[in-house]
């Protein structure tokens, strides 16, 4: 099995890495094509032995100019560009909630998840394009979503994966997540302290990032 890809998704409004300080962000890693990236990708480029792209590196800058170019052009013919459907749905109720026009419903209804959809079809082209000595194309892509769970940047990735995991997406891949927290064990206190794991566990489940356990049999309850 090939797991020669990876992305790096920064939440941030930058394009790239090329502007970010040193001094918060540590050494500027610069691929073969030019792209400048944070120094996780170049860690993964050097230990999964491959040729990573300046797509291999994802950024909020990116996806919002993506969107945005599209917008300039006329490709969302006159749609409302809206980050999530989820952002849409809410507003929907609130409209029927205030005895709105049905025309003002129906135009809410014909909302596009634009941002979520450009970050899920990005995600899925990049993880295809072959990096390998070989050239093959990856079977797997490790993709690391930077910063902290609750960050206001991060959400509409957090929500792109969460379709990707719940189905509500056109894109037909497997998306598993492995969650990397700070678990701190005193050992002269004799107990262990996990607030920032407690905090990313009752976000995601407030955001239904994570599949329910299955209903155990009546026998076991």
């Amino acid at each position: 099995m090939n797991f020669h890809s990876s992305i790096k998704i920064d939440p941030y409004i930058n394009i790239d890495a090329g502007t970010f300080s040193p001094y918060e962000h540590g050494e500027v890693y610069v691929l073969d094509d030019g792209g400048e990236v944070d120094l996780d990708l170049g860690n993964y480029e050097r230990f999964l032995d491959v040729t990573l792209h300046r797509d291999n590196n994802i950024t909020t800058g990116k996806i919002y100019q993506h969107v945005i170019n599209k917008e300039r052009k006329g490709d969302y013919l006159g749609k409302t560009v809206q980050v999530c459907m989820d952002t849409a749905s809410s507003c929907l109720r609130n409209v029927v909630c205030i005895g709105c026009n049905v025309y003002a419903t129906l135009n809410f209804l014909q909302v596009v998840p634009h941002i979520t959809d450009a970050i899920q079809a990005w995600v899925e082209r990049v993880a295809k394009i072959p990096v390998s000595p070989d050239m093959a194309q990856p079977e797997v892509c490790i993709i690391e979503l930077g910063g902290t769970i609750g960050d206001i940047e991060g959400m509409p990735f957090v929500e792109a994966f969460r379709q990707f995991q719940v189905g509500r997406t056109s894109h037909q891949v497997q998306v598993p997540k492995i969650m990397v927290s700070f678990y701190l064990s005193s050992g002269w206190v004799g107990r262990t302290f996990a607030p920032s794991t407690c905090h990313w566990c009752r976000s995601r489940r407030r955001r239904a990032s994570t599949r329910p356990s299955p209903p155990r049999p009546a026998s076991e309850s």
